[in-house]
Parts: structure tokens; C-alpha cells; sequence
């Protein structure tokens, strides 16, 4: 990698590894920009649950992919690159350093594997889901040279079939300057179980309930995160931090499955930040 060569950086890792913390502190130390890989921070009204930078943070750092939009919308990976194109992100990365940090494995895949997608139309979507099983299946008889291996008595794969003969395709969105071998870290800190205890607490002490309580009709991603359903079903305080935690657990397990797969990524298990630093700052001549 050239020493001067300007480039997108990614700091990944569990829930509860540190890793938002950490970035921020590099991002102000060397006045970089951060790009958030979190599907739930593009919410407004949702900055508890999403765990986002408190305000005085948002002044110190710039910071991309936040309070994207309002809470009923459903938002999709393509949505978020879409967002990504339109402020020509990936032409940044061409001119100045930029720190990606989250865990939604999806953005981070999208973004690094170039992925080319499907424009959905949200609306169609939401006249299909209203009909019957049946009208379904003769709107899809009639669709000509559609694929015919479709369970055409599952409603959601037949929804599926039908939307994707009224998509627009777009392929190649973003470009963005990536390091040629390794292109960042995947910390995964043994002091996630307490460090996940203490960010459940905060958040119920910041108001988790409240804020959740007070969303107006928040979409089918927002419904599915871990805290929205707890909040709304348990109203002891004791158990449901427990079960909020219990769940958390889980999806540390299944991030440290998705992001072992990824080759480029240093895979790093350590309590200590200051290894993290270090290999940063190897990954990158010595500019983290």
C-alpha cells in the first residue's frame, strides 16, 4: 500500500467491544471522518436504542449514516447506498481518510463486495402484501417467462417473484478506495458479557423505555430490534434488562460468525484498545 494513498478504513466488532469509542477517539485525534455500518442509527429517534454518539460527539467528528431517516420508513441495504451515492462518499475516500465503523455485517458486505442491487419500489411492495394468497397467485400465472421454481403457496416468495419482475437495476453505485490487502480490524473483546450489562443499564437509565414507548408506527426493521419488543411486552426493570442482555449475547455470536468469514478483515481477540491502535496504525503507515 502506497504511503500516501487515501482510503477506507473499517473498525468492526461485537456489541459491546468498544469498538464506537475507539473510533471516535482516533477520528478526533487525526480529524477523520467516520461512516456509521449500524442499520439501526439510520433512524431518527431512535438514539438510545441505537447506541449513537451523543450530540457533543457529533461536534467534535463528522459523521455519516445517522438520523437518515424517520422511524416508520423501512430501510434496506440498498437504501443505504443509495444514501452513500447521493453524498458521494466513495469519492471522499479517493481525497482523505475515512473510519467505517459498526457491526451491521449486510453494510459492511455491500460496501466492501461492490454489490450491485434491485431498486424496490416500497409502495408496490405494500399492494402486494395487502392482497389474498390467491389473487397472488393469478397475478404471478399471468407474468410471462418468470422463474417457475417458486412455492407459489408461500405468500412471502411469491411477493418475492412478482416484485422482482418490476425492479430497476443498479449496478456499480459506489467505488470506494479500499487498502489493497487488509482493510481493517474485527475486535472481538472477552469483556463483552459486562460491557454489554453496563450498556443495557445506561440505556434504560437514559431513557430506553420512553423512547421506545413514544416511536410513532416504527418500521418492520425497528420492530426487530433487540430492546423494541422486550420494552413493549416486560414491564419489570430487573427482567428485562436480563432478557435484553441474554439476547444481546446471541448476537455477539452470530457476528463473530459472520465477520470470521471475511479474509481482509484482522480478527482480533483482546481486552486491550491499545492493540487495536497499534495494527491500525500498521494498516495504514502509521496514519490511525
Amino acid at each position: 500500500m502506497e504511503s500516501y494513498n487515501n482510503l477506507l478504513y473499517f473498525i468492526t466488532g461485537t456489541t459491546g467491544s468498544g469498538k464506537s469509542l475507539l473510533a471516535h477517539e482516533l477520528a478526533l485525534k487525526h480529524s477523520i471522518k467516520i461512516l456509521s455500518l449500524d442499520s439501526m442509527a439510520v433512524y431518527r429517534n431512535l438514539d438510545i436504542l441505537s447506541a449513537k454518539p451523543t450530540k457533543l460527539m457529533r461536534e467534535e467528528v463528522e459523521y455519516f449514516g445517522l438520523d437518515i431517516v424517520e422511524e416508520n420508513t423501512n430501510f434496506s441495504v440498498f437504501d443505504y447506498l443509495s444514501y452513500l451515492s447521493e453524498i458521494q462518499l466513495d469519492k471522499i475516500s479517493h481525497k482523505e481518510d475515512i473510519l467505517a465503523v459498526g457491526g451491521t455485517g449486510l453494510y459492511f458486505n455491500a460496501i466492501v463486495g461492490k454489490y450491485s442491487f434491485r431498486k424496490i419500489d416500497n409502495s408496490y411492495r405494500d399492494q402486494l402484501e395487502a392482497l389474498s394468497l390467491e389473487s397472488l397467485q393469478e397475478i404471478y400465472s399471468n407474468i410471462p417467462h418468470i422463474e417457475t421454481t417458486v412455492d407459489i403457496n408461500n405468500k412471502r416468495r411469491l411477493i418475492r417473484a412478482i416484485e422482482s419482475n418490476n425492479e430497476i437495476e443498479y449496478n456499480n453505485m459506489l467505488d470506494f478506495k479500499l487498502p489493497s490487502n487488509n482493510i481493517g480490524v474485527f475486535w472481538d473483546n472477552p469483556d463483552y458479557m459486562e460491557n454489554i450489562d453496563n450498556r443495557t443499564h445506561n440505556m434504560i437509565r437514559n431513557g430506553l423505555v420512553d423512547e421506545i414507548k413514544y416511536l410513532d408506527t416504527p418500521s418492520r426493521t425497528i420492530q426487530q430490534a433487540i430492546g423494541y419488543k422486550e420494552v413493549l411486552s416486560i414491564n419489570d426493570e430487573i427482567n428485562l434488562i436480563n432478557e435484553i442482555n441474554k439476547k444481546t449475547y446471541k448476537l455477539v455470536k452470530k457476528q463473530r460468525t459472520w465477520f470470521k468469514r471475511i479474509k481482509n478483515l484482522i480478527y482480533l481477540h483482546t481486552d486491550s484498545d491499545n492493540k487495536i491502535l497499534l495494527t491500525l496504525k500498521g494498516l495504514s503507515n502509521g496514519r490511525l
